[in-house]
């Protein structure tokens, strides 16, 4: 009859630790209540106190994404811009292989009316 009592608040015990502390932690119910089962109810309620509360764990979630939507903004910002060549550097770019005889006369003034029709 001691045995089937002890058996009887042991597993109460477990049920209990598991009901009141495990749901509201991220350990749950059933976790608390196996590791109370398994290892004492006074062991299962010391490990599950060390979880965090569902609601501790949800603020640091936001608190990590709020962390990384600014760590994107901070690294878009950073990045360098890139900026179109002006149309004088496109010229002066064009009258340079003119001059050093890559390109013709006649093909430095079809580039050229190309770029004016762009710009």
């Amino acid at each position: 009859m001691g045995s089937i009592l002890f058996l009887f608040f042991w597993v109460g015990g477990a049920a209990f630790i598991g009901l009141v502390f495990g749901t509201s932690r991220t350990i749950g119910f059933f976790g608390a209540f196996l590791l109370s089962l398994i290892l004492s109810p006074l062991l299962g309620l010391i490990i599950s106190l060390f979880f965090p509360t569902n609601e501790e764990d949800a603020r640091q979630k936001q608190i990590l994404a709020t962390q990384q939507a600014t760590l994107k903004a901070m690294q878009q910002q950073q990045q360098p811009k890139q900026v179109a060549p002006s149309l004088s550097d496109e010229l002066l770019k064009l009258k340079d292989l003119v001059d050093k005889g890559v390109i013709t006369q006649d093909e430095f003034e079809t580039q050229k009316k190309k770029l004016l029709e762009k710009h």
